[in-house]
């Protein structure tokens, strides 16, 4: 079973690009078991998606703040922030 990662966040954040790197390396160092899934927005965007990812995946999402990436893997079991990501 392949797990996703998924790490979302503002492109101007340096904890943003920090995750997504780690992502993208562990996919590439067990590419048979993690997928890795970086989605970059600007300020409006990354706004509007974690509204809409909160109302769609509920729970902990609500509690996310707007100021940190966001990681949560398998499209719905959340982790948290680029810190305890990493």
């Amino acid at each position: 079973m392949v797990t996703t990662v998924t790490v979302a966040g503002v492109i101007t954040d340096p904890l943003f690009h920090r995750s997504a790197a780690i992502a993208n390396q562990l996919q590439q160092l067990y590419p048979e078991k993690i997928k890795a899934n970086c989605l970059m927005f600007f300020e409006t965007q990354w706004t509007l998606y974690l509204k809409q990812t909160a109302n769609k995946l509920k729970g902990v999402f609500y509690d996310h703040s707007e100021q940190s990436t966001l990681v949560f893997t398998n499209e719905s079991e959340y982790i948290g922030d680029a810190d305890r990501f990493a």
